[in-house]
């Protein structure tokens, strides 16, 4: 097997030009992370059409193009964004308001494990204030997370899309003297640096 990997780096307009491409060469067949579900049905679909199969992988498309791929490979982010609520509801009994840092807009994994967060605080005494998107970037959060503080000082959680942004999100409060008591940081992936969060109090 002789595998093409191509860096989209997070961009729609990259990831489609970089598809038709592909279909040009007549690959066998594609397995895409895309970064905008919706913008990348189109590319899927030319896909299909030129008999290419397709696999999405950790993100998928806009259920308008399920037709035009073979399956998904991933989490259900519903149910990450909802797992992520439940977790700061028990974190934070008396309520209060809560934050998300997004992922890159548009990308399933931005508007499903938003849906799944704030499904899951429908009923309790939290209050989302803000959702922004840090791109999965670290510095990005960082500065999205230092706004946030700047706005709303009585903040007392803050859902992270995942480990990486929650790094930037915890520099921010750590610059500002926020510890990991006052403000409870939610993120997801398990990775090695989210674990590190943990284990310093966070």
């Amino acid at each position: 097997i002789e595998l093409v990997e191509l860096d989209g780096n997070y961009d729609a307009t990259t990831q489609a030009s970089q598809m038709t491409e592909l279909v040009a060469q007549g690959v066998d067949a594609i397995v895409l992370n895309p970064s905008d579900g919706t913008s990348l049905v189109a590319s899927a679909k030319e896909a299909f059409e030129a008999g290419i199969p397709v696999v999405t992988g950790a993100m998928n498309i806009d259920e308008s193009g399920f037709d035009y791929i073979e399956t998904f490979v991933g989490p259900d982010d519903e149910d990450v964004g909802f797992v992520a609520g439940n977790t700061l509801i028990d974190c934070l009994p008396d309520g209060g308001k809560v934050a998300i840092i997004e992922g890159t807009a548009g990308s399933s994994a931005q508007v499903n494990r938003t849906a799944g967060f704030e499904r899951a605080l429908e009923d309790s005494d939290l209050e989302v204030v803000a959702k922004i998107s840090a791109d999965y970037d670290e510095a990005t959060a960082m500065n999205v997370m230092q706004d946030m503080l700047t706005k709303y000082p009585d903040l007392a959680g803050v859902f992270c899309h995942d480990d990486t942004m929650a790094s930037g999100a915890v520099q921010a409060m750590k610059e500002a003297a926020y510890t990991g008591e006052e403000i409870k940081v939610v993120g997801y992936g398990g990775s090695a640096a989210g674990a590190k969060l943990i284990e310093e109090g966070y």
